[in-house]
């Protein structure tokens, strides 16, 4: 097989494929987020600033982030460059996967959902900022993490469900943070897991969310579909559109469908197509 020419082996790197998204489609921001995310350093690096120390758990990992009085909690044989790739997303309000954006930030009287919460970073940011928050993750390996993170906490709770357009059973296969809903990955781990849509959770437990951030890997449309009379009432979204083509317009083309009231901004550029990484609506 030939080699890649110097030509294609250039166009491969993410910073070049950035740039040349930038100039077809815009930057989607200020000049100045789109510099700090495409010259940011490696995630390690970055990650390291946000991190004051990591010390050993039994089988889970207690993580120190700078400012924080309380540990996160961490499965040890997880990969710890996941880790470092959320703390990077979340940490940083110039990166373009941080939800709290002005228009989605979280208040006190806010009940949040967080959709696909995994280790639970989102939640332990926000956790002395909202009335309640309603954590969703099917994912048994972050479960012993989780309760361990927010065993002082009264007003956040843990459902282990994965979220669609129903309630049913699905196949969640894949791992760690990329684990998804009927991925069709081979030869991975899979197992049938419970679920939920947000509008039949909402209903037998008699209550309303104020704001929703979603990361679903993939399986947002869907989730969507599932929260329509949730979303007829307008509360704040902050979800991923970088995990399939065309998702920023089939998501808000869905939103507005249901309720047109709502504005969107949309931050960020996908390397591969150039699709948002983010969309806020209000």
């Amino acid at each position: 097989m030939a080699a890649p020419s110097p030509l294609r082996r250039v166009l491969s790197q993410r910073r070049v494929r950035l740039a040349y998204h930038s100039l077809r489609v815009g930057v989607r921001g200020s000049v100045n987020e789109f510099l700090r995310n495409i010259l940011a350093p490696s995630c390690g690096t970055l990650a390291s600033y946000a991190i004051r120390r990591i010390e050993p758990a039994g089988d889970l990992m207690r993580v120190w982030l700078q400012s924080e009085t309380d540990p996160l909690y961490y499965p040890i044989g997880m990969d710890a460059r996941l880790l470092h790739m959320v703390i990077c997303e979340q940490c940083f309000t110039w990166n373009w996967h941080y939800y709290r954006a002005p228009e989605t930030t979280v208040s006190q009287d806010d009940v949040v959902f967080d959709c696909g919460s995994a280790e639970g970073l989102f939640a332990f940011l926000v956790r002395r900022q909202a009335r309640r928050i309603h954590c969703f993750e099917p994912l048994a390996a972050f479960h012993k993490a989780f309760s361990a993170t927010f065993a002082n906490y009264a007003n956040i709770t843990l459902s282990p469900v994965a979220l669609s357009r129903a309630p049913g059973t699905a196949v969640l296969s894949g791992g760690g943070l990329t684990a998804c809903l009927d991925g069709g990955y081979e030869n991975v781990e899979a197992a049938a897991v419970q679920v939920e849509s947000v509008d039949s959770f909402c209903a037998s437990h008699r209550i309303e969310p104020t704001y929703i951030k979603a990361d679903l890997e993939g399986h947002e449309y869907e989730f969507l579909e599932g929260a329509a009379e949730t979303l007829s009432r307008r509360p704040r979204l902050a979800i991923t559109t970088y995990h399939r083509k065309g998702d920023a317009e089939r998501l808000s083309g869905l939103i507005r469908r249901i309720c047109p009231a709502y504005s969107f901004r949309f931050r960020g550029l996908e390397a591969t197509w150039g699709d948002p990484v983010l969309m806020h609506a209000w």
